[in-house]
């Protein structure tokens, strides 16, 4: 999934650039949308997949009787699956932004999001509740990555959704 979504983003960066050199600002928009649409359609596809069948794919690793883990396992799988829409549109959008050479704002959304999503999350999500946290352990942590990839989401889909992007002088 994950190197299947870095290739749509660097095919948006690269479509991106080459358009906006070339002066078509319209076919610069035309193929990021399509590139967000097919990424995230792809990888809300493999997402389904994932939680549908989570199960079957972590039994196949495990030998024996380990359920412990395979519940684990599930669940964190399932808290993936959920996250791949939100993957596909910061991997698409970031590869955009940056191929217009309007690499400050990924960069800004990127730190702003592990910085005061996602560290400070899976501390409380992971820390024992004797301890003033949630207790969740993998779980939160996971949990923590999927709010930060649907914060970061959010704002760089503003972002392009903004257009200032297509003004950027490189």
């Amino acid at each position: 999934a994950f190197l299947t979504i870095t290739a749509f983003g660097v095919a948006a960066s690269t479509l991106c650039g080459q358009y906006l050199g070339a002066r078509r600002p319209d076919l610069a928009t035309r193929s990021a949308r399509t590139a967000w649409l097919l990424g995230a359609a792809f990888l809300s596809l493999l997402g389904l997949v994932l939680f549908t069948q989570g199960r079957s794919m972590f039994q196949f690793f495990l030998a024996g009787r380990q359920n412990e883990v395979l519940e684990e396992g599930v669940a964190v799988l399932r808290i993936v699956a959920l996250a791949m829409p939100a993957l596909a549109t910061i991997n698409v959008l970031n590869g955009t932004l940056n191929g217009a050479g309007d690499t400050r704002w990924p960069w800004m959304i990127t730190m702003s999001g592990y910085l005061l999503v996602r560290i400070p999350l899976t501390y409380v999500l992971t820390t024992p509740t004797a301890q003033g946290g949630w207790g969740l352990g993998l779980k939160g942590a996971w949990l923590a990555m999927f709010a930060d990839l649907y914060v970061r989401a959010v704002l760089v889909a503003g972002r392009f959704l903004q257009r200032g992007w297509l003004s950027t002088r490189v």
